[in-house]
C-alpha cells in the first residue's frame, strides 16, 4: 500500500533531491525560519537539506516493534521528507495522530499527494486517523506541529548539526 501511495516518488525522485543554493533559498521561503536556519551557510543548509530515505520494510521490522506504538500515542517525524514514514506509522499501527515537519516544501507538496492517495486506497484507516506533514522549520514549528502532543519523536538524519539535536 505505500508503494502504492509514494508511486509518482518512487518513479523519478531526482528533481526532489536535486538541491542547490536557489532551490533551498525559494524552498524556505514561505515559512517562518529559525535564527539557526537564517544565520546557517547555503552549502551548510544544502547538506542538512540532503540525505536519504529509510526503507520501510526495515522501520517496520527494527524500529516500530521498538517504539510499541498505541492508540493514544502521538508521533512525530522531523525532517520527514515526504512524509513515507509518517504515513507508514499510520497504516501499520494503532497510533491514531501521526504527523511530519520538513523544511523542503517539494517534498511536502509530494508528501500530500501521497496522502491523498493513501485516502483513495484505504478508506477504511487514513480518515479515522490525524495524518499531517507540514512545511516549516524544526526550531520554529507552525502551530500546527508545535509538538507539545508528541508522545514519540522521530528523525532520522545524520546530518543534521549538533544544534539541532
Amino acid at each position: 500500500m505505500l508503494n502504492l501511495a509514494f508511486a509518482e516518488v518512487e518513479r523519478d525522485d531526482r528533481a526532489m533531491y536535486k538541491v542547490t543554493d536557489d532551490v533551498i533559498r525559494d524552498e524556505i521561503s514561505s515559512i517562518a525560519k529559525s535564527s539557526l536556519v537564517e544565520s546557517t551557510d547555503p552549502s551548510d543548509l544544502r547538506h542538512m537539506c540532503t540525505y536519504g530515505e529509510i526503507d520501510a520494510r526495515d522501520f517496520s521490522a527494527v524500529i516500530m516493534p521498538f517504539l510499541d506504538l498505541r492508540p493514544a500515542d502521538v508521533f512525530y517525524d522531523l525532517g520527514c521528507g515526504t512524509g513515507k514514514i509518517v504515513l507508514h506509522v499510520a497504516l501499520e499501527t494503532p497510533c491514531a495522530v501521526s504527523k511530519g515537519m520538513e523544511l523542503m516544501l517539494n517534498r511536502v507538496v509530494e508528501g500530500h499527494r501521497a496522502l491523498a492517495r493513501a485516502e483513495r486506497l484505504c478508506p477504511s484507516i487514513v480518515p479515522h486517523k490525524t495524518i499531517r506533514i507540514v512545511h516549516g522549520d524544526l526550531c520554529c514549528p507552525p502551530d500546527e506541529v508545535n509538538m507539545a502532543d508528541a508522545t514519540v519523536v522521530f528523525i532520522n538524519n545524520v546530518v543534521f548539526p549538533p544544534a539541532l539535536m
